[in-house]
């Protein structure tokens, strides 16, 4: 038979109907045409059932209790003790509070304190109905929607921040820790931080539910003001992953890191430099005798390595040493032999092994510079290699050298 008649023969509502049907308590047969319509067939024994439920419902049994009688009968007894108990209790409740009531005298006015005095004595141990006690169904959906879009805020900014660290460390062989990177490591992660900021505000402000109205509403303000404002920041805090901008400097001034180059040095430049560079420093020019306050570092013995990856990357090598007479003669005869283009530079003579002329026009272009430079006077020996886009005032590295 179809829900129409089923209404009549039940007296229960279409909506009610529906209800049982989708917690199972009832299983009628249903079809569903090709255009998705459902067609519902309730036999005789489903309108009994539908009618059983009704009874109990009636009475005051929870939906979760009808169906776990029907579905394990072993349950019905204590379902059963249960009801009878908390019936009792209301039953025994209810007369208390009737009873108090009717002691009121109508002869009076009757005010709230007057109904409230009565019943003091009488309810005051009961709890408030819980539905006193929950917010909104809205307002708590509401509420842990923000909870969570906190929550995952405050993940997502903590990933960002500890991400570009960990890049940090992956991409900079000799990552320096300073001032400058503090600045840049901030202002990289200064979305992120943001982020982080308001998702802890916004899990704060939504880590509880309560009962007020005008605090919920300037919340929930509030929380909608700071959401939107983070959609626009967590696009920013990923700038400098998609665009590999701010990144600090590669940088040592250690001599035992010679020629420890990061990977996009050693991939693109690391064949050539090793060609000029030396396999390791020098033991004769480790153990010069031109020392400092005879703590044992020598002053010829000179290695500065600087690498950056802005917009676009950049490098400079420079390794300097005194190295004995017969060395220095042995080396300068060596490297110069396949010397491609020679200039005087005070006492210096340098010997480019790239880019043999330097560029007329400095303007929006590539400099590499691979240098063997000898000082005949001090039987110094230099090796540079100089990757950048420069401004005509900084020009490459060893322009800037004291020669």
């Amino acid at each position: 038979m179809k829900i129409k008649e089923v209404i009549e023969k039940t007296e229960l509502t279409d909506r009610a109907i529906r209800l049982y049907i989708d917690e199972g308590l009832v299983k009628p047969n249903i079809e569903e045409s090709y255009s998705g319509r459902k067609n519902i067939d309730f036999s005789d024994d489903d309108v009994k059932r539908l009618n059983n439920v009704a009874l109990l419902r009636k009475a005051g049994f929870s939906i979760a209790d009808i169906k776990s009688i029907i579905e394990n009968k072993e349950t019905a007894k204590d379902i059963v003790e249960t009801f009878i108990q908390q019936t009792e209790q209301n039953i025994l409740h209810n007369t208390q509070v009737v009873k108090k009531l009717k002691s009121i005298s109508f002869n009076e006015d009757i005010s709230l304190e007057t109904i409230c005095n009565s019943l003091s004595e009488t309810v005051k141990e009961t709890a408030v109905p819980k539905e006193d006690l929950k917010p909104k169904a809205s307002s708590e959906a509401i509420r842990k929607f923000c909870l969570g879009f906190g929550i995952f805020g405050i993940v997502f900014s903590l990933l960002g921040i500890i991400a570009y660290f960990v890049l940090c460390k992956i991409e900079f062989t000799h990552l320096y820790f300073n001032s400058e990177f503090i600045r840049l490591y901030l202002f990289a992660n200064c979305g992120a931080i943001a982020v982080l900021f308001l998702s802890l505000i916004i899990a704060l402000l939504n880590r509880k539910a309560k009962i007020n109205k005008k605090k919920d509403k300037i919340k929930r303000t509030i929380s909608a003001i700071f959401i939107l404002i983070f959609i626009p920041l967590s696009f920013y805090s990923v700038l400098p992953y998609a665009f590999g901008i701010l990144l600090p400097h590669s940088t040592t001034y250690d001599i035992d890191d010679y020629l420890i180059l990061d990977s996009w040095v050693q991939e693109k430049y690391g064949k050539e430099i090793h060609t000029v560079f030396p396999a390791e420093v020098p033991q004769s020019a480790i153990e010069s005798p031109d020392i400092s306050f005879n703590i044992g570092i020598p002053l010829t013995t000179k290695y500065y390595y600087d690498y950056s990856y802005t917009f676009d990357p950049e490098f400079n090598i420079i390794a300097e040493w005194l190295l004995p007479k017969n060395e220095y003669k042995e080396v300068k005869k060596e490297i110069t032999a396949s010397v491609k283009h020679t200039e005087k530079r005070g006492d210096w003579v340098l010997n480019y092994y790239a880019d043999t002329q330097e560029p007329e026009d400095w303007d929006d272009a590539r400099y590499w510079f691979l240098i063997f430079a000898y000082n005949d006077k001090t039987e110094k020996v230099r090796y540079i290699a100089s990757y950048s886009i420069d401004s005509p005032a900084e020009g490459p590295y060893y322009l800037s050298l004291d020669w």
